[in-house]
């Protein structure tokens, strides 16, 4: 980690010669330089301080929290300035942690301002902008608000940084002042912070990710041709009914109790999707209509190819399983036999997706889960739980609810499994301004469009051609 090689040192330091050394890590830090090597000889003289200051940290401060805003005050009263100017907030944190030995930093964005929309980050993402905007100014790390929205950056240029401080022998204001000396900042401005004590009490033991999950009112799907309600274990028939009432369903007797949906139980395991987030619930009511169009279709078959026929559907990405689900549970309601593969490279998400299958009581083999087949992006040489080559062309639909990213890689895959001619797929985890890279990638081998948007992000819908993957 950044500096880890010095944070015993100046937590330590005394204070006539911190601010000495604390040139010298800037030095380091901006430079690139090795800090596995990094030898000063102040260290020398801080060791030998260090027994004296370890037996005054008992009478060092209490723990507190330290926040931080990313803008910065204007110092000159007598003077008013028109621009805004802000720290890297990523830096400010690695400096706390690694520099000052902060426990535990988070940051978020100010829900005052409401022009700090969500930015949404993936894998293999070029930030390199964001980066050179911070380093490049005049004014070291610092950068104004214009040159934020000019560069387009990929960071919350208004946000709050809190630390954790613990046993650090440094008061407050010095720490800050260290900081400012770190971050470069001019003498005009400084950083604006607070500190809020840290009241020790002893509390009962409890499981914070299991109440969490309680005040979680079940997810209702617009789905066809009846809403899905996706559900904890713990939720009652009456929480169910009161999640349908509040997505406008009525109830159909004198009862209290809504009875024309179907249901999906999910715990709250490591796989993504309960069916809240927008890509989730689109996905969901896409999958849905396509198996009800498929069913409609088969009805249209002779019983002798009825017998011969079931729906293949690909669920790849399946994290919780929940799409796999909806597949199922519409396929039943409509009096049809769908078989759904669903792949996912997270082992713990596939084992939580499979807790799911009990807890749905489908103890028929309609959904199997695997690993990506031999060969295909994520695939990995240990797995005993590989798609199996022989699903190549097979599948009538396929949807994928992952991030554009990965998808894009996943185009020749994707294709592959996707029926010549007759296959649809659905693609979703795509941001609007991602959509047409996307759509690019599978372009040779989908006639494909986006079909609806929901906030920020957008659906795909694509029609398998004849084109082979190459």
């Amino acid at each position: 980690m950044l500096l880890k090689q010095l944070s015993h040192y100046v937590l330590f330091a005394s204070s006539f010669c911190l601010q000495e050394l604390v040139q010298e890590v800037k030095s380091s830090f901006l430079t690139g330089r090795n800090l596995v090597s990094f030898h000063s000889p102040l260290l020398t003289h801080i060791n030998s301080n260090t027994e004296e200051l370890s037996a005054n940290t008992e009478e060092s401060q209490k723990p507190y929290d330290l926040i931080i805003d990313t803008k910065l005050k204007w110092k000159k009263t007598e003077a008013e300035t028109t621009t805004s100017c802000y720290v890297d907030g990523q830096q400010l944190s690695d400096f706390l942690m690694e520099v000052f030995g902060a426990q535990t930093v988070t940051s978020t964005k100010r829900t005052s301002l409401q022009n700090n929309e969500d930015i949404f980050g993936e894998p293999i993402v070029d930030y390199s902008k964001a980066d050179d905007c911070f380093r490049t100014t005049t004014t070291g790390l610092l950068t104004t608000e214009l040159q934020l929205l000019s560069r387009g950056t990929h960071v919350w240029k208004d946000a709050v940084i809190v630390a954790r401080i613990v046993a650090q022998p440094m008061t407050p204001k010095y720490l800050i002042s260290s900081l400012e000396e770190l971050l470069e900042i001019s003498p005009e401005y400084a950083l604006c912070f607070r500190i809020e004590p840290i009241v020790e009490k002893d509390e009962v033991a409890v499981d914070w990710c299991a109440q969490v999950q309680k005040t979680w009112p079940p997810c209702v799907l617009r789905t066809q041709p009846l809403p899905i309600v996706v559900a904890f274990p713990f939720h009652t028939d009456q929480d169910c009914s009161h999640a349908l009432r509040s997505a406008d369903y009525e109830k159909t007797d004198d009862t209290d109790i809504i009875q024309d949906y179907d249901k999906i139980v999910l715990e709250g395991g490591s796989g993504f999707g309960t069916g809240e987030h927008p890509t989730t619930f689109m996905c969901s009511e896409w999958l849905a209509t396509q198996v009800v169009v498929s069913s409609l279709s088969s009805q249209q078959r002779t019983h002798s190819e009825k017998s011969s026929f079931e729906t293949h559907i690909l669920d790849y990405g399946t994290g919780s399983g929940i799409l796999a689900f909806v597949a199922l549970v519409t396929a039943k309601r409509q009096k049809d036999f769908v078989r759904v593969d669903a792949v996912d490279v997270d082992l713990d998400a596939l084992e939580s997706a499979k807790r799911n299958k009990v807890l749905n009581n489908n103890k028929e083999r309609q959904v199997e889960f695997y690993t990506p087949m031999k060969g295909t992006p994520g695939w990995e040489v240990s797995s005993s739980i590989s798609l199996p080559q022989d699903r190549k062309n097979t599948y009538h639909i396929v949807v994928a609810n992952i991030l554009a990213q990965p998808l894009m890689e996943l185009s020749k895959t994707l294709s592959s499994f996707t029926k010549t001619n007759s296959g649809i797929i659905g693609l979703s985890g795509i941001l609007a301004h991602q959509a047409e890279a996307v759509i690019d990638a599978y372009k040779p081998y989908f006639d494909v469009k986006v079909i609806q948007q929901n906030g920020s992000w957008v659906f795909l819908e694509g029609h398998r051609n004849n084109q082979e993957v190459s």
